[in-house]
């Protein structure tokens, strides 16, 4: 019996979980790896300041893309930090580009 869980930020609509459970469902079945009835899905709903890739939250990338009163974008930081990463495209902090673009080690 596959049991399929998936870890998502929250944030999405019942509608939207209820068709990615369905979709889930179905994908396993075409696989030929059990009948519908037999496949579990569970969704696991983190909130975003549980969530990071690149030791960044998706609070905080949310908080740098978000605009402030003057049309910026904001920086959790502070102005200093931001100053920092002016160069950056993207404002997200040096830290966070350096731990996801890091080559992995081959695998044996």
């Amino acid at each position: 019996m596959p049991f399929v869980s998936i870890t998502l930020a929250e944030g999405r609509t019942p509608e939207v979980l209820r068709a990615l459970i369905h979709e889930v469902t179905l994908a396993v079945e075409r696989s030929g790896a059990a009948p519908r009835e037999n496949v579990r899905v569970v969704l696991h709903e983190v909130p975003p300041t549980h969530f990071a890739a690149g030791d960044v939250t998706l609070a905080e990338r949310a908080a740098v893309s978000a605009p402030v009163a003057d049309g910026s974008a904001s920086d959790p930081a502070g102005p200093a930090a931001a100053a920092d990463d002016a160069s950056r495209p993207d404002g997200i902090p040096d830290r966070a580009v350096e731990a996801t673009t890091h080559e992995q080690e081959p695998r044996a």
